[in-house]
């Protein structure tokens, strides 16, 4: 019952925190429907964690190619940069699919 109420009345920095980690946890596990859903709810393309990796560099990381095209084609920025001041590009230079490069340098 106290998760129940902690839900109901947590502060909006806790929602987002929330809102972030099942939007990142949906890439880890390569659910791309429940990807989209919280997608089309009103959330950020954009949206970084507390690193500073977006979407688009999660999805990248992961090799989750229907959702770097889904990100790319919604807009996602390829240029934000993470805390260690790498893009998407970088962490697509560092994928071990080739393809993953391929998709945003076509974008």
């Amino acid at each position: 019952m106290k998760k129940v109420i902690e839900h109901f009345y947590c502060n909006d920095n806790q929602l987002a925190k929330r809102e972030e980690r099942t939007l990142f946890d949906a890439i880890v596990l390569n659910d791309y429907e429940l990807f989209v859903n919280l997608l089309t709810i009103d959330f950020n393309i954009n949206l970084s964690n507390e690193r500073g990796v977006t979407l688009l560099m999660k999805a990248i990381e992961e090799e989750c190619i229907p959702m770097i095209h889904y990100l790319i084609k919604h807009d996602a920025d390829l240029y934000l940069m993470d805390m260690n001041l790498d893009t998407a590009e970088d962490y697509a230079k560092r994928a071990i699919n080739p393809e993953i490069l391929n998709i945003l340098q076509r974008s």
